[in-house]
């Protein structure tokens, strides 16, 4: 009779601990509610950077060209103020006037923004997923690093690093750099 007592609370004991215990030990890791993953986080930091330069590509891709003009005229933003408001939804602000001033400028013929034409910034698209690294320098500040190769001439490689800081939820790109690591054939 002591046994099937010392049984039963045995077994009692076990059912227990296990709705005791925070997680069983056959499963994944989980995450405190508000936590992320370390991969959801690298494809939180990508998306979102993917997004802020879709914003660059929104300004200055919508454009009509005007007859008595040699710039096109800007139609996402009337002044460079409205212009570095827009780019400020993700880039820091600092980024987001140099952009504005290096790539638009106010046509006093037209008196219109228009966009200067020239080589612009490259953009990270979701096609560029795989080939993207996203390195955390900690919580709030990520780089990604992105080869690029063939650009101007046969066999040369850039690397092109963004960086990026984290604003609330959302990560604004702070810097962006395009560096030769490998020279390519000249051309005679």
């Amino acid at each position: 009779m002591l046994d099937r007592w010392r049984s039963l609370i045995l077994f009692i004991s076990l059912v227990l601990l296990l709705f005791a215990v925070p997680r069983p030990l056959f499963l994944e890791p989980m995450f405190a509610q508000g936590e992320e993953s370390p991969m959801e986080t690298e494809e939180q930091v990508f998306r979102s950077v993917v997004a802020d330069f879709a914003i660059f590509s929104y300004l200055t891709g919508d454009v009509k060209y005007v007859r008595d003009s040699v710039y096109p005229e800007i139609l996402r933003a009337s002044t460079q103020e409205e212009a570095i408001d827009l780019l400020s939804k993700g880039f820091q602000k600092d980024l987001a006037r140099d952009l504005a001033c290096y790539y638009l400028a106010w046509d006093e013929g037209t008196e219109q923004l228009v966009l200067i034409p020239g080589d612009s910034i490259p953009t990270i698209t979701a096609q560029d997923e795989a080939e993207t690294e996203v390195i955390f320098r900690n919580d709030h500040q990520a780089r990604l690093q992105r080869l690029f190769y063939n650009c101007y001439a046969e066999g040369d490689c850039y690397r092109y690093v963004i960086e990026a800081e984290k604003e609330g939820t959302q990560w604004k790109i702070s810097s962006v750099s395009l560096d030769q690591i490998k020279e390519g054939k000249k051309f005679e």
